[in-house]
């Protein structure tokens, strides 16, 4: 379990810590966070849907399932935001989000017919960033 969820261990001498106020913990735990550049998630979004994308790449599933058509639903949901940079920065939203997953899909295997984003957080909720018979950008 340690190995699992503990990167670090930093051992202090006691007089450093005899400062601490009366009752304060002296086991301290380093929050996550700090500075972040919007294309972390970007290349988030990218490799999650690539990853889809050769995942379903050899699987027939429109003509094994005789589907009209296959498409990709991606949504940010509360988990994202837990466990990823945000996708505001300054200048940059999830329009910006969408138009630079959508040229970086440009170029991908055929696969799905139509790839979404989805972000509940936002105005325009959904933006379709592909589209196997014309790219889309957003």
């Amino acid at each position: 379990m340690l190995e699992k969820y503990l990167d670090d261990v930093w051992i202090f001498p006691r007089q450093k810590m005899k400062n601490l106020p009366a009752g304060q913990s002296w086991v301290l735990f380093e929050g996550s966070g700090g500075a972040y550049t919007p294309d972390w998630m970007v290349q988030a979004a990218i490799d999650r849907i690539c990853a889809k994308i050769k995942k379903h790449e050899h699987d027939n599933l429109r003509t094994n399932h005789s589907l009209a058509e296959f498409d990709l639903l991606c949504y940010y949901c509360d988990e994202a935001l837990l466990h990823n940079t945000p996708i505001d920065g300054i200048g940059f939203g999830f329009p910006q989000l969408a138009s630079r997953v959508a040229q970086a899909l440009a170029n991908e295997p055929k696969v799905f017919d139509k790839i979404f984003l989805f972000y509940p957080y936002d105005k325009e909720q959904v933006v379709q960033v592909y589209s196997a018979r014309v790219a889309t950008a957003a």
